[in-house]
């Protein structure tokens, strides 16, 4: 992936790969329970990007799985 992005990552397999190219609009912490469970610690860290700014690109994505949320948490797991 190319050097002109804000962030990058990858899965723990390196299967699924994105890049996001502007800063995030906003950034927050959610403390639901499906958030612990799925990051471990009390509370999961997010980021909103700014939909007209932020081109990302996402390499892999024919390997990703969804998981909805049984919470009220408006999040969505993806799994690889």
């Amino acid at each position: 992936m190319a050097d002109d992005a804000f962030a990058t990552g990858h899965c723990l397999c390196g299967a699924v790969q994105f890049k996001i190219k502007a800063e995030p609009m906003m950034t927050g912490q959610c403390h639901c329970k499906d958030c612990q469970r799925a990051s471990g610690t009390g509370h999961m860290s997010l980021a909103s990007p700014r939909p007209s700014e932020s081109r990302s690109a996402w390499l892999g994505l024919s390997v990703v799985t969804q998981l909805s949320q049984a919470s009220p948490c408006i999040s969505v797991s993806l799994f690889c």
